[in-house]
């Protein structure tokens, strides 16, 4: 039992700190594409509808322009993501996003158990603007790549 207990709490190698970070980038991304493609899909009426959440940051212009750049952060950003291809890019959209989510339930006044989603998503999303794909990305594969080529 003890044995157990302390394989649990050992430092582990860097591999498995990279293939962790790789898990939890493909997951969240996933996700991400779940939320992102009935946005999509809902068209223009969807977007102008989603886009109206700009007017919490007085922004009232092009509200389907914005509903729609948010349908695409979300869907095409979760396949960034995924693919681990312009992590930190994907990631700077998302955690956008995310303020945004914010910024909306916090005015309707909605419970910690409600934002807590949108807030808990741009933790996750600072840390892969912070820290990139990882080894086990497409951003690792093409830099690696150049850096052989010159």
């Amino acid at each position: 039992m003890i044995q157990l207990l302390l394989s649990l709490i050992k430092p582990v190698s860097a591999d498995t700190l990279q293939f962790g970070l790789c898990f939890l980038r493909v997951c969240i991304g996933m996700l991400m594409i779940g939320h992102g493609f009935p946005k999509i899909i809902g068209g223009p009426e969807n977007w102008h509808g989603l886009g109206q959440i700009m007017n919490l940051l007085g922004i009232y212009f092009l509200p389907t322009m914005w509903g729609f750049f948010a349908a695409c952060a979300e869907f095409f950003g979760g396949i960034a993501l995924t693919l681990g291809l312009g992590t930190r890019i994907a990631s700077f959209f998302l955690i956008i996003q995310m303020i945004v989510a914010l910024v909306f339930h916090l005015s309707k006044r909605d419970s910690f158990m409600i934002y807590s989603h949108a807030l808990a998503l741009l933790v996750v999303f600072i840390t892969f603007m912070i820290i990139g794909g990882g080894k086990f990305s497409l951003d690792e594969y093409f830099y690696t790549l150049r850096r052989t080529l010159g």
